[in-house]
């Protein structure tokens, strides 16, 4: 069964190429409890083309144990379109360390030889087919994670090492059984039922049929007046109890500028969560102030006030596209030691818009923890909404806010920053952890760049970074070059792509510095640190 898609995030590369890219599962709707099923992955590239690779990852809910992933053993025996040669094609799988899930990637040639996965007989072809077993009598969600949210998502390579991102759309999933939704951007969902087998039915045994006995007319019985049901006392809980509806703005906090890495989802609409602690790891992160709970009235004007403490700072974005309320005309901003203030005005009729209302963006001063607030109360001067069609006096709807530190606010966050010497994206803490801590950045040298090859620069060592060094492989140039300067367009050579090989008698991940060329030693240096990640985890 295929399910329809929505587009969403950011444009996919392959729309500007008049190329609609989509990934999905093909799952059956019930299988019996204890049988084994198939999961397939199902690309869809219309129009047909050629493409060198691809990753994937399929979601489920680990912590229940509904479903489990058999595991072939081979993962090339997993997946259906690749060269003859087998030899020319990269495949890992693996469990991811952040997710419930099991991955593929793959690529079938580094030198883009007439050996690359051709999709041209059909627009749509099984990229993989996974063997799961049904564990747990119930319904269980299986989900297809996609990148950039994921790095080991939905994505397709194409001719040249270009990204070809997939259709997504965002979705709550829980993916570790802690009965918690996590904010996920996924490439589809679906779900399968495991079904007990039917229980035997003993055959009845014939009753003997006796002549019945009169029964005696009964007495009739005086009818009595019902005891009136005594009303609860003011202030007794009901049984059910019902989810605020009040008007409500709230964080959410990516670990990087471009919103790649989710580490403080959204509470729950009409719900005050406070306690939330991101881990943002190093360098610039973003705050999204959502518009969670619009009036019932609509807005014309919203208003943000955020404070924040002095271990942050404040990115100055170009105007105030810090906004993204696609209804903003006019809009203006103020700026004082320790706060930030945005007003946007819109047009009529009032706006009911839900999502993301500013992006605000900091960068951490050093190691330790900091704290974001979106000022609520009532006043003014706080954040509010506003709806210019009201009479006077009650065009202003405040906010849904709690006491924290002697002040109301709507919702508030505090920040987790740590310090990375070699600027290498593992912060000094994750590389002076002990070397079993590997695939999390330990056992490694926070003086020494070269220790965690991360050519793309997201903090998690996967498929990006294999096109990465496929768009410039064979470059040559001066390895002396900085690797923490902006690389030139591929395929020109930069040393971020570049390593001289493993450390004689050292572990896998180190390395010699960059030695001027690009080629098949790069691509084995990838793969001895392949999952590697220093990216922080939602929360």
């Amino acid at each position: 069964m295929f399910f329809s898609i929505s587009q969403s995030g950011p444009e996919a590369q392959a729309a500007s190429q008049g190329t609609v890219t989509a990934m999905r599962l093909d799952v059956p709707a019930s299988v019996p409890l204890g049988s084994e099923f198939t999961v397939s992955i199902v690309g869809d590239l219309t129009p047909p083309g050629i493409i060198t690779g691809f990753s994937a990852q399929i979601l489920v809910n680990t912590g229940t144990g509904g479903v489990s992933y058999n595991g072939s053993g081979d993962c090339l025996a997993e997946v259906k379109p690749r060269p003859a040669d087998n030899n020319l094609a990269f495949c890992d799988s693996g469990t991811p360390i952040l997710t419930g899930g099991h991955n593929w990637s793959v690529l079938t040639d580094f030198n883009l030889t007439p050996d690359a996965l051709q999709v041209a007989a059909s627009s749509k072809v099984v990229l993989v087919n996974a063997s799961y077993s049904c564990n747990t009598e119930g319904t269980h969600r299986i989900s297809l994670g996609v990148q950039p949210s994921d790095p080991d998502g939905a994505l397709y390579s194409g001719e040249g090492g270009s990204e070809i991102f997939v259709k997504s759309e965002a979705q709550d999933v829980d993916t570790n059984g802690d009965g918690n939704a996590n904010f996920t951007v996924v490439a589809d969902t679906t779900t399968i039922t495991c079904i007990a087998p039917p229980t035997d039915t003993p055959t009845p045994t014939p009753t003997p049929t006796l002549t019945p006995t009169p029964t005696p007319t009964p007495t009739p019985t005086p009818t009595t007046t019902p005891t009136p049901t005594a009303t609860p006392p003011p202030g007794t809980p009901t049984a059910t109890p019902v989810p605020s509806t009040d008007p409500s703005m709230a964080f959410e906090v990516y670990a990087d500028k471009e919103k790649t890495q989710l580490v403080c989802a959204l509470p729950i609409a009409g719900q005050i969560d406070i306690s939330r602690e991101c881990d943002v790891g190093v360098g610039a992160f973003s705050v999204d102030v959502y518009a969670l709970v619009p009036p019932e009235d609509g807005y014309t004007i919203y208003k943000i006030v955020l404070e924040y403490s002095e271990n942050l700072t404040l990115q100055q974005q170009a105007g105030i596209t810090e906004n993204r309320w696609p209804a903003c005309i006019l809009g203006s901003e103020t700026k004082a030691p320790g706060r930030y203030t945005l007003t946007c005005k819109g047009g009529s009729p009032a706006s009911m818009y839900s999502g993301v209302l500013a992006n605000i963006q900091f960068v951490c001063d050093g190691e330790g923890t900091g704290q974001v607030d979106l000022i609520g109360g009532i006043g003014t001067s706080n954040s509010h909404y506003f709806n210019s069609n009201l009479a006077p006096g009650i065009e202003e709807t405040y906010l849904k806010s709690v006491s924290k530190n002697g002040k109301q606010v709507a919702d508030s966050v505090v920040i987790s920053c740590e310090v990375d010497t070699d600027q290498d994206g593992c912060s000094d803490g994750e590389e002076v952890a002990p070397k079993s801590e590997a695939a999390r950045g330990g056992g490694r040298n926070p003086l020494y760049y070269w220790d965690f090859f991360d050519p793309t620069g997201n903090k998690a060592i996967g498929f990006t970074d294999f096109l990465a060094l496929l768009s410039r492989s064979h470059a040559v140039g001066d390895p002396t070059i900085d690797p923490l300067s902006d690389p030139p367009p591929p395929p020109a050579y930069h040393p971020r792509f570049d390593r001289g090989g493993q450390i004689p008698g050292g572990n896998l991940w180190e390395e010699l510095p960059a030695n001027g060329s690009i080629g098949f030693t790069d691509f084995l240096s990838l793969v001895r640190q392949n999952r590697a990640t220093c990216r922080p985890g939602p929360n």
